[in-house]
């Protein structure tokens, strides 16, 4: 059965679901780097499954804002076509492109790594907004991309200060 043909009460549980499971390879990130700081090999050592754990963080971090822009496309796609769903259009596609080259920024230095943290968690904390403004959705949708968003933005908040603590 395809999503749209599920109930609204299933779509808004399956949302849910899979928006907070979307947030545990952040959450996931975070300890490792946490971990790794309390262990004392510093978040230069932190390792998951080979790779060095800030550019897992980013990476995927990159991913999911692009995915939500896409979302932001979504959701602008069956208006009308105005001066402001093009403004849309072209800021989402700008936000995406910031995470993408938050993705190039970290393979240059470990402050391009920091600031491409903060960059990504500046582009969740804009789609947001832009959603709230432009997005007609139930209270439902818009209190779980709140919740997330705060979560998002609050774990990259973290992983920017453990990293930051090594640059010190």
């Amino acid at each position: 059965m395809a999503l749209t043909n599920l109930p609204e009460s299933n779509t808004s549980r399956v949302a849910s679901a899979l928006g907070y499971l979307g947030a545990l390879p952040f959450l996931f990130c975070a300890v490792v780097l946490a971990e790794s700081t309390i262990l004392g090999g510093g978040a230069q050592a932190a390792s998951l499954f080979g790779f060095y754990v800030p550019y897992v963080f980013v990476s995927y971090s990159a991913v999911i804002l692009s995915f939500v822009c896409g979302a932001l496309w979504g959701s602008v796609n069956g208006q009308e076509v105005t001066r402001t769903a093009g403004k849309i259009l072209l800021f989402s596609n700008i936000v995406c492109l910031s995470a993408w080259f938050s993705l190039l920024l970290t393979h240059v230095s470990h402050f391009m790594t920091l600031f491409a943290v903060g960059l990504l968690a500046i582009g969740f904390t804009a789609i947001l907004f832009v959603e709230r403004i432009v997005v007609n959705s139930d209270g439902g949708y818009w209190q779980l991309r709140k919740n997330l968003t705060m979560v998002v933005v609050s774990l990259h908040l973290f992983v920017l200060f453990i990293i930051s603590m090594e640059s010190l």
